[in-house]
C-alpha cells in the first residue's frame, strides 16, 4: 500500500520551479552527498558519471517497477476445435482425447521410414537408377514417411498414419 500522506520532514529538500525552498521553515537534517566532478568516460545520457554514497543503493527510486501497482490479467483463453478420433489421424497434428491421460490436447508428429520409402528405394533399383546413391533418396522425402502422433501431454504414442 502506498503512503499517501506527505508531511513536510519528506518534502526538505523540495524546490518549486524558480529553486525556492517550499518548505523553508524546515533545515535539513543532512545535506546532500557532494557531486564530484570524475575522469571517467561520460555515460549514455553524456553526463559525467557521480559517486553513489554507501546506503545509496538501498534505496528504491520512487518511480522503480517495484512501487508499481501490479495490474490483474486474467490467463489467456485457449479455444481448441472438437477433438477427432483416433482413426482419423492423418498427416498434420490434431486435438485428440488420450486414451492414456485422458487429457484433451493436440497431438506432436514425428515421421519414421515406412513402406512408401521402401517400395520407392526398390523401384528405383529395378529402373536402373543408382548413380551415385540416388536410390536412396526416397528415404529423405518427408512426404513418403509414415507419421506417428504422440500426445502432446503424456508423449505416449496414440496413433500411426501409414501411407501405405
Amino acid at each position: 500500500m502506498v503512503n499517501t500522506q506527505n508531511t513536510p520532514s519528506e518534502h526538505a529538500h523540495v524546490t518549486d520551479l524558480q529553486g525556492g525552498n517550499l518548505y523553508p521553515d524546515i533545515v535539513p537534517e543532512q545535506e546532500p552527498p557532494a557531486y564530484i566532478a570524475s575522469t571517467s568516460p561520460m555515460n549514455q545520457a553524456g553526463s559525467e558519471a557521480v559517486p553513489l554514497t554507501s546506503g545509496d543503493h538501498k534505496k528504491p527510486l520512487p518511480d522503480s517497477p517495484t512501487h508499481a501497482p501490479t495490474p490483474l490479467m486474467s490467463p489467456p483463453v485457449v479455444y481448441l476445435p472438437p477433438a477427432i478420433p483416433i482413426e482419423e489421424l492423418r498427416t498434420e497434428p490434431a486435438v485428440i482425447l488420450c486414451p492414456h491421460c485422458n487429457t484433451l490436447s493436440l497431438t506432436r508428429i514425428r515421421h519414421k521410414n515406412g513402406a512408401a520409402n521402401w517400395l520407392s528405394c526398390i523401384g528405383m533399383l529395378l529402373l536402373g537408377i543408382t548413380a551415385l546413391g540416388v536410390c536412396l533418396v526416397p528415404f529423405c522425402i518427408t512426404s513418403l514417411k509414415d507419421v506417428i502422433h504422440e500426445c502432446g501431454h503424456c508423449h505416449q504414442v496414440v496413433g500411426k498414419y501409414k501411407r501405405i
